[in-house]
């Protein structure tokens, strides 16, 4: 927008949310569980939201892989690799309560990886999980690289391996990213998210 001649200043970016106590019941992130962790996805299935990723991931025994969501086409699961179908938005924030680290490989060629907002990484991030995710623009809005979250090169499998063998290897700072960016997200509520758009548009955001 700025370089098609719009104004900085009135330019407004107002990032997906999540309902924090939809989450206040999530069990607490235990990390002496990363010997063999539980590797969650939720979202839909596809290529270029890393499913290569998550097979090469499977092949390479780096844990248990949990995608969550509807198939674009049909991939045969393995001992490492296990597909839920579809959940309702109810019982996502179980599912993030039985895992252990959260991965977004988002890839370059998802038609919007320039834009994207996903919920599910706001999610992620108020169940209390660490994150590994792909370096991409508008994941790097919200997370900060070994502060809130390990991102990568999105198409790199051994940068994957690397990050999660980290976190394996390394559970203070897994302990450590899932704190921060529990403690970050409540800037990212609904709530927030709405008095954003309020105050962008010169309403008076009402009291607390």
């Amino acid at each position: 927008m700025r370089e098609a001649g719009a104004a900085t200043e009135r330019i407004h970016v107002s990032p997906c949310g999540v309902d924090l106590a939809a989450y206040g019941y999530v069990e607490p992130f235990d990390a002496t569980r990363l010997d063999r962790p539980r590797i969650l996805y939720v979202g839909r299935i596809s290529r270029d939201r890393g499913l290569g990723i998550f097979q090469a991931l499977a092949e390479r025994g780096v844990g248990q892989i949990i995608l969550v969501g509807d198939q674009e086409y049909a991939v045969n699961p393995s001992p490492s690799l296990h597909f839920q179908p579809f959940v309702p938005h109810r019982d996502v924030p179980t599912w993030y309560g039985r895992a252990d680290l959260v991965l977004l490989p988002y890839q370059p060629e998802l038609g919007h990886a320039e834009s994207l907002s996903p919920m599910k990484l706001f999610e992620a991030m108020a169940a209390g999980r660490p994150i590994i995710a792909s370096d991409l623009p508008p994941l790097r809005e919200i997370l900060e690289h070994e502060k809130t979250a390990l991102l990568v090169a999105p198409r790199d499998v051994e940068a994957w391996v690397r990050a999660i063998d980290t976190l394996r290897n390394d559970r203070p700072l897994a302990v450590e990213l899932a704190a921060r960016a529990k403690e970050v997200v409540s800037r990212f509520t609904w709530r927030e998210r709405a008095l954003g758009i309020a105050r962008a548009v010169g309403w008076e955001a009402p009291a607390d």
